[in-house]
């Protein structure tokens, strides 16, 4: 999609219809003085069936800086400046009549540093970014109820209608991968993974873990752009200054790309490709490519934004198209009064990747019957399976048990199983004994959520506290951390586990998260896991 069918796009998403909907963040960096919101929400569609889009109805207009679009219960979550907002049409005129403030934000101090980037998850619920200037947000409804976020992402769970906070702080860009992983970045910091959950780093007071996050690629890393254009700092020259946008294909049509993580840097009309590597109980971002990157283009209005997986299992790229993309604020004063900072405001492009030679396939709505739903977990575009997910959950149909718990245990497709774990849970039907069953998967993708489930569900279960005891010594050192932070603190006396933890030091001396799983489930025996390890002369270096 090109000009004028689009402008200004920030992110594109398609419902459970088909339907392809851009957020045009129209008022950037500045709206003209006086007038009105100029954000919008548009409707796209591609009546010929070319491959293009060459129609466009405004669904909802007069938004403050919009942000992130989510689909979810038959209209769009959006984030925007000052909000949350649940939009719908409820008539079929192709408008939002339903503009709904869930959540409000009050005097933000910058326009562009918002919540963002809503996702949903595996475990039902939508991740949004802090966006770097979010501190406090109540429900609409409940100013009193002010909810501090200072540093932190935040998780709504639509159908308890409660938010809450978890690890992380991205600015604009975030992405989950197969497993529910969360990857996020801000313009330094081009990728960023939430390693360990809030909750883990809060068991243990005495333990001081305050960061569940790092960087899993250097900070300010280089990026090869064909021009050197405008920026806000030279010192920044040829490294990430606009780290934005980030995405983990999750499709299937461009298969060597699978679980690549992309990240756009619109000062430098770049997107990075990266491949995510497991470095202990975290990842490390690899670059693909000998000082070249993955998009890059020699027009200086080139403007890539976000990335998002489609429903044909293509890679999209929103570009907003501008002349200049850092804010007006951050340019000497000089250069704005004398540069029309708003230019090419009218301007947009929405890119699909596909492979060399290739045609796009048709996007369709996914099917109306939920048996046929429950079969879409196992398709091997992404984009099917958590929409198929998020579909059955939201009609809380108890017909798809039945399927859903043979998939879990029949499916030779791991990323089924752990959707069938989730939608199971959704629908109030997992039971501890599909848990702990699969705690013992061939899959440590599959065995992370089982872990999670069990925790957050099955406290205190034997079956499952036996389980997760067989997975201190297990092959994935990620999967060893997660037991000990989420479950295995429960137990504080059990000679076999302070064993087990020491073995797990010494084998993984360097480290730094399996360390710190320990540390967190280690309220009363961390000086017993010490003299086991200072009692072993191989580990202190003796004889």
């Amino acid at each position: 999609a090109a000009e004028p069918i689009v402008c200004d796009p920030v992110d594109v998403v398609w419902d459970e219809k088909g339907r392809m909907f851009v957020a045009e963040m129209r008022d950037y960096p500045l709206p003209p003085e006086p007038g009105p919101l100029l954000s919008r929400i548009r409707l796209l569609r591609d009546k010929d069936g070319d491959g293009r889009m060459d129609e466009a109805v405004t669904w909802a207009d007069e938004l403050d800086h919009v942000q992130g679009l989510l689909p979810m219960q038959g209209g769009l979550l959006a984030t925007t400046r000052t909000a949350i907002l649940f939009l719908k049409d409820t008539d079929g005129d192709d408008k939002a009549d339903v503009v709904q403030p869930l959540y409000i934000r009050n005097e933000p101090g910058h326009n562009q540093l918002q919540v963002s980037c809503p996702r949903w998850g595996l475990d039902n619920a939508v991740y949004v970014n802090n966006g770097l200037d979010g501190k406090e947000i109540y429900p609409a409804d409940q100013p009193d109820q002010k909810l501090d976020f200072t540093r932190l992402n935040l998780r709504y769970d639509p159908r308890a209608k409660s938010l809450t906070t978890v690890s992380g702080a991205g600015q604009f860009g975030a992405s989950l991968d197969d497993w529910g992983r969360r990857f996020f970045c801000s313009n330094r910091n081009p990728v960023m993974f939430a390693v360990m959950p809030l909750s883990a780093l809060q068991g243990n007071p005495f333990a001081g873990l305050t960061i569940g996050q790092e960087d899993i690629q250097e900070p300010g890393a280089a990026v090869w752009p064909i021009n050197m254009s405008h920026t806000t700092s030279a010192a920044h020259a040829g490294t990430h200054t606009a780290a934005c946008g980030l995405g983990v294909y999750t499709g299937d049509a461009l298969p060597d790309l699978k679980g690549n993580l992309f990240v756009c840097d619109p000062t430098a009309q770049l997107v990075t490709r990266n491949r995510v590597v497991p470095n202990g109980a975290s990842f490390t971002a690899d670059r693909v490519g000998d000082k070249k990157d993955f998009l890059v283009s020699a027009d200086e209005w080139t403007r890539p934004v976000n990335v998002r997986n489609g429903p044909d299992g293509a890679l999209y790229v929103c570009d907003m198209y501008r002349r200049f993309i850092d804010h007006a604020r951050f340019f000497p004063e000089e250069f704005s009064k004398t540069n029309y900072m708003r230019a090419g405001f009218d301007h947009g492009r929405i890119w699909r990747l596909m492979p060399k030679g290739g045609k796009a396939r048709a996007i369709e709505a996914l099917p109306e019957g939920t048996g046929d739903l429950v079969a879409e977990l196992e398709n091997p575009n992404g984009w099917q399976r958590i929409q198929a997910q998020r579909l059955i959950v939201d009609r809380q149909d108890q017909s798809a048990v039945a399927g859903l718990a043979k998939m879990l245990t029949g499916s030779q497709f791991p990323q089924a199983r752990v959707h069938a774990l989730w939608t199971l849970q959704g629908l109030g039907a997992l039971t501890s004994g599909q848990v702990a069953d699969a705690l013992s998967d061939p899959e440590s993708g599959v065995v992370e959520n089982a872990i999670e489930l069990a925790a957050a569900h099955f406290a205190g279960n034997a079956d499952i506290d036996q389980a997760i005891r067989k997975l201190v010594d297990h092959s994935s050192t990620r999967v060893q951390m997660l037991a000990a932070a989420l479950w295995l603190g429960q137990d504080q006396t059990a000679p076999a586990l302070t064993d087990a933890y020491a073995a797990s030091l010494k084998a993984h001396p360097d480290d730094l998260w399996l360390r710190r799983g320990i540390l967190s489930a280690s309220t009363t025996r961390t000086g017993a896991i010490l003299a086991k390890l200072l009692g072993d002369n191989g580990f202190i270096g003796g004889e």
